[in-house]
């Protein structure tokens, strides 16, 4: 196995190769104080990441193609129209931007209060709360 500083030393002379750099003139980490104390992490076999450990998770995710394989998907030509669905949905008072109006614009067909006519409500409770702790007054 490959400690941490092992992998450090592969991937900086990976990298001066491919700048042109010689080894020579790359830095190498100094080695720790205590080598031996250093564990060394086995890449997990299992593709479940929950129940990785943090040192393994630390060192799989620099590597995460090889313990997941990936497939390159090329980019189409001729792009596909999206069929005719239903109607978006928006929620007012996500933003000053966020009018009734704006999102019309942007296709949206209803528009939901869902939270924020409470949470503008708290707000002004929470105003006139403070208004009256610091001046006595709503």
């Amino acid at each position: 196995m490959i400690g941490k500083s092992g992998w450090q030393a592969l991937v900086a002379g990976a990298l001066a190769m491919a700048t042109g750099a010689s080894m020579a003139q790359t830095a190498t980490p100094a080695p720790s104080a205590a080598p031996a104390a250093e564990a060394t992490v086995e890449l997990p076999r299992d593709q479940n990441v929950l129940f990785w450990t943090q040192a393994q998770r630390d060192l799989a995710f620099r590597m995460f193609d090889t313990v997941t394989p990936a497939s390159t998907i090329r980019a189409g030509t001729t792009p596909l129209a999206l069929p005719e669905g239903r109607p978006l949905r928006g929620e007012a008072g996500e933003g000053p931007e966020m009018t009734v109006e704006s999102l019309a614009a942007l296709g949206v067909r209803r528009v939901s209060t869902g939270g924020a006519l409470a949470a503008a409500a708290w707000k002004g409770f929470d105003a006139a709360a403070k208004r009256l702790a610091e001046e006595g007054r709503i």
